[in-house]
């Protein structure tokens, strides 16, 4: 699994920051799943540091449980946080089980909050 940063991914919408996550398989995904259940029923955060399918290190991103819909948010250089609740912890869980029951095929989005990052599921990296 990759984990990247992709800024301003379109002229029409210059400010468009994106977490993707991309090259993947659906083992790696079900280990992804887990720790987000992990997370969800013992609040246990956890970090793609930790996650060792992840292969490229260029950014870190922590998973928190909050009690509001935050979103990803840059914390330190290459350092992002993602704050979520239960509820939208739940609902990327769903898309995550829907994407590999469709084969894997195509994109989807991890929440649909307002937030100044989209995170983006994407096997082949495009959307």
């Amino acid at each position: 699994m990759r984990i990247d940063v992709l800024n301003n991914t379109a002229s029409e919408f210059p400010e468009e920051k994106i977490i993707r996550f991309s090259e993947f398989n659906e083992d790696q995904l079900k280990q992804l799943m887990s720790a987000f259940i992990d997370l969800i029923n013992k609040n246990k955060s956890f970090s793609s540091r930790g996650l060792n399918f992840v292969r490229d290190e260029s950014i870190i991103i922590t998973f928190y449980l909050h009690h509001l819909d935050i979103g990803i948010i840059p914390l330190k250089e290459i350092d992002y946080g993602c704050f979520l609740t239960i509820d939208s912890y739940k609902t990327l869980l769903d898309r995550i089980d829907k994407y590999i029951k469709a084969d894997m095929e195509g994109y989807t989005w991890l929440y649909t909050i307002r937030t100044d990052y989209e995170f983006l599921l994407s096997r082949e990296g495009g959307w």
